[in-house]
């Protein structure tokens, strides 16, 4: 798996970055993600990865796909209750049946290959350890 790192930049705001050299905006400021969003992101995204080799092979290299996420909130035990993706993507003049198998194939793809979903539907443990930057 790859190494994922944060840095502090100033109150609610850290920076993350990845071995690959990507970089993210973590916090409630301007042009930064909060967790949440970024959660939600990650439930989409890997949704529409997990879904792409599946789409390109049947609509080509350079077939058209946007997608949206949203969520559902408790607010009162502060936590998402669901998470609605919509994928839209250019079917060109395919089918109905092509259509109907093609989206099998996605569905099968997305329940195999979305780490993400695959742990939302089985929870993993997550902890905390704090230590002290210098050693002591």
């Amino acid at each position: 798996m790859a190494q994922l790192s944060a840095r502090r930049i100033g109150h609610l705001h850290f920076t993350a970055v990845n071995d690959r050299g990507a970089s993210v905006e973590i916090g409630k400021g301007p042009e930064q993600f909060t967790p949440g969003e970024l959660m939600q992101l990650a439930v989409a995204g890997c949704q529409a990865l997990s879904a792409d080799s599946r789409f390109e092979q049947a609509l080509g290299e350079d077939y058209h796909a946007t997608f949206t996420v949203s969520a559902d909130a408790n607010r009162e035990e502060n936590r998402f209750t669901a998470f609605h993706t919509a994928l839209e993507v250019e079917f060109a003049d395919m089918p109905e049946e092509a259509r109907a198998a093609l989206l099998g194939r996605v569905d099968r793809a997305i329940e195999r290959a979305c780490t993400v979903g695959r742990t939302l539907d089985h929870p993993a443990p997550h902890n905390l350890e704090i230590r002290d930057a210098a050693g002591n």
